[in-house]
């Protein structure tokens, strides 16, 4: 990096005729113009929405600041809302699918995914919201995640985090099982 003003080539100068030089006097001046000059670069570019924006006073005052409005670059936990007329929407992921939807319910009911999976290569095939009580029980080829427990007003969500799946081949008793394990996004600690 070239710098405007080059300190260490200054203080190898030979002295000034008064005697002062580098590095026992250090011009304010020669600091601020290194500073204006490797402060950040803005070039344009906008990312998620915002993009940097600067601007340039008379007096060489140099700022820089994010403008622009966010746009939502990172996956939305599950979240189900309820309108007050027996309409629920709900959108989460699941892997990389998203799901997102409205469904009616009178309420005492879970809303909850159904992941099919191929038997085989254990590869996610499909995934569902579907809404009944009780929960069905997850075999080999389908799997059951409550999202919420549809109430109404007094709706229980019971999953906030997208479903991340993963699954570990483990012995048991001399018998080879597969075991799901939820990862999880959460990144805030419970009360």
């Amino acid at each position: 990096m070239n710098l405007p003003v080059d300190f260490e080539q200054k203080v190898k100068l030979p002295p000034q005729v008064n005697g002062r030089s580098y590095p026992y006097q250090i011009s304010a001046k020669d600091l601020m113009q290194d500073f204006r000059y490797a402060a950040l670069q803005v070039d344009g570019s906008e990312v998620g929405g915002l993009q940097l924006v600067e601007t340039i006073e008379g007096d060489g005052t140099r700022t820089v600041k994010l403008d622009g409005e966010i746009v939502a670059a990172f996956r939305n936990p599950f979240k189900v809302k309820y309108d007050g007329f027996s309409q629920y929407y709900c959108e989460g992921y699941v892997g990389d699918i998203l799901l997102a939807g409205s469904i009616t319910s009178e309420g005492d009911e879970y809303l909850y995914v159904k992941i099919e999976r191929n038997t085989a290569s254990r590869v996610i095939i499909n995934a569902t919201f579907e809404q009944g009580y009780p929960i069905p029980t997850s075999t080999e080829e389908f799997q059951y995640i409550a999202i919420a427990f549809l109430d109404g007003e007094d709706t229980l969500q019971a999953r906030f985090e997208d479903i991340r799946l993963t699954e570990f081949l483990i012995s048991d008793a001399g018998e080879l099982k597969l075991v799901s394990v939820f990862d999880t996004t959460n990144t805030y600690a419970l009360p």
